[in-house]
């Protein structure tokens, strides 16, 4: 299984699938309050696979009213189509910002200089010229090894990039925006007119980056319509002002940037963005689509290239990182010192935790979902069999604990409920997330992760639902954050953690808007005093370290 977003290749199966798919939903998000919605604007099956240059070819394509369609399209339904015929209550809709699609006299013309830069870029180029360009040029708006104005996507690893992509990146800058780097404009009550990467905006005004790096304020007085515009910070037509060797020396340049370039020696790469107007500071662990440890003041004190769902830092300093398929240790160097593989049949590992003893208890999803616990050798000491009510493996369970009376607690998401499970894989408790007072099911509150607290209760992350929900011993909710008590804050809430002083971390890993935190924590009495902003990347789950200098206390409520 291979998926490709905006005509690149973002994911792709280790082995062949021989599943059977049906009820695939296509292009599902999980805006905040709105539930399930997508935005469709061509709906296209072929009847072959299709290669990486076929796909690039035409994915920005609109093939309505052409004279002729692709060879092997078999089925495609442009906006427009018969609604009455999709599922459910599902309808099309059209949007304002919808991709922008060419036709085919604008594909041809695209093709064509695609063509032309591609012989160019082949030509032999002087990397130490291109560097000069690539200086004055890209780090007015990207940043590599933590150099540069931060307005764009970093390019540390654009060496990994095929040339054609990075050619289409360049010359439509707009095919493919990635999230956060669309432009801001600013319309003043005066006529002031202002565009640029937005920094952040709230009830005190918008911040502004322009090219160059420069930042520009406006209070929310003097603002009289801001909003994101369907197009990239970029601007269009940057080689059309270079010479062809100068193209070749960028480009040349640009192949020698590898992943994570050493950043300057007084200055660490950073990640993110805290806020806290009382002078909170957390360094932590974050998965998802990046893996890696950040420090109080944003540096980055260690990372690993490959993306994850769950891990922890080792009392020794380790580190044992959840993947997709495999979980491993690495050591402070990066190096893989212990690994596990997912068992023949299934086809995921979503989570990976140290037991007593060095023993490693992992989860996996597939034919035969179950908790399994692993010897330091690699020998499986246990497999207790988990009873999600779904086939669908993605959906089945998310982050399991084990007890210390030796059993299992395990939210599974479409059975709504958590059970806890003895070491046979007998269910005996389960508390249910589809209650009157929380929406019932048409809320869609499938449990993500339960943590066991002290005194009994479980901390519950509700990702459909978009709440965090405190249950008592009896099941009953005793404490409640949602979209009502934080507006906005809770899109698809995934990992989380109850820190020592009663506050809770959550991760928000739908979030999709700049201005709002991929991570946030919340007081007992439901305010908010800490946020992570990141532009582009989520958070899957979170372990926070340190506070202000201070090692958090007694194991991780994770």
């Amino acid at each position: 299984l291979k998926i490709y977003i905006n005509g690149e290749l973002d994911a792709r199966g280790s082995k062949r699938s021989k599943a059977t798919f049906t009820g695939l939903n296509i292009a599902q998000t999980t805006p905040p309050d709105a539930g399930t919605t997508g935005e469709i604007l061509e709906f296209r099956a072929w009847d072959q696979e299709r290669s990486a240059e076929e796909i690039r070819a035409n994915f920005d394509r609109r093939f309505a009213g052409g004279a002729k369609l692709p060879e092997g399209l078999s089925y495609y339904r442009p906006y427009g189509g018969d609604p009455t015929k999709l599922s459910g209550g599902a309808k099309i809709a059209a949007v304002a910002e919808a991709p922008q699609l060419m036709d085919e006299a604008e594909a041809a013309k695209q093709a064509a200089k695609l063509k032309k830069f591609r012989a160019i870029a082949q030509r032999p180029g002087d990397a130490k010229r291109g560097k000069v360009l690539f200086d004055a040029v890209c780090l007015s708006c990207h940043t590599v090894g933590g150099q540069g104005a931060g307005a764009g996507p970093p390019l540390d690893g654009s060496a990994h990039r095929d040339l054609d992509s990075l050619l289409r990146a360049v010359l439509n800058p707009n095919s493919a925006v990635e999230p956060g780097y669309r432009t801001y404009r600013i319309e003043t009550h005066d006529g002031r007119l202002a565009e640029g990467f937005m920094v952040k905006h709230d009830e005190n005004g918008a911040t502004i980056r322009v090219m160059g790096g420069a930042d520009l304020h406006f209070p929310q007085a003097e603002i009289r319509r801001a909003r994101y515009l369907n197009r990239s910070f970029m601007m269009e037509g940057l080689f059309d002002n270079l010479g062809e060797q100068q193209v070749s020396d960028i480009i040349t340049y640009i192949g020698t940037l590898k992943e994570d370039q050493p950043a300057a020696a007084t200055e660490k790469k950073s990640y993110g963005r805290q806020v806290s107007a009382t002078g909170i500071k957390h360094s932590m662990l974050i998965t998802g689509p990046k893996t890696l440890l950040v420090g109080e003041n944003g540096e980055v004190l260690w990372q690993v290239a490959e993306k994850s769902r769950d891990g922890e830092v080792l009392p020794g300093g380790n580190f044992l990182i959840a993947h997709a398929r495999h979980a491993r240790e690495y050591d402070p160097d990066g190096k893989v010192v212990w690994e596990y593989e997912v068992s023949e049949g299934n086809g995921e590992l979503e989570r990976a935790t140290r037991l007593a003893g060095g023993i490693t208890m992992v989860v996996e999803l597939g034919k035969k979902p179950q908790v399994v616990e692993v010897a330091k050798d690699g020998k499986v000491l246990r497999r207790v069999p988990l009873q999600p009510e779904t086939d669908n493996q993605h959906m089945q369970t998310r982050m399991v604990r084990k007890l210390p009376n030796g059993n299992y607690l395990a939210p599974h998401l479409l059975a709504f409920a958590i059970k806890e499970y003895d070491p046979s894989g007998k269910v005996v408790r389960t508390v249910r997330t589809d209650l009157p007072e929380l929406g019932g099911r048409a809320a869609e509150n499938w449990p993500f992760t339960a943590i066991p607290l002290e005194g009994g209760n479980l901390l519950v992350n509700l990702t459909h639902g978009n709440k965090t929900v405190e249950f008592d011993r009896d099941g009953k909710v005793v404490w409640q954050v949602d979209n009502k008590t934080n507006p906005g804050l809770f899109a698809d809430p995934c990992g989380a953690q109850r820190l020592p002083n009663g506050n809770t971390i959550i991760c928000s890993y739908g979030q999709r808007k700049p201005e709002r935190p991929r991570i946030f924590e919340v007081t007992p009495d439901k305010k908010v005093v800490w946020e992570f902003f990141h532009p582009n990347h989520g958070a899957h789950h979170v372990q926070i370290l340190t506070t202000n200098g201070e090692k958090v206390s007694g194991a991780p409520l994770r």
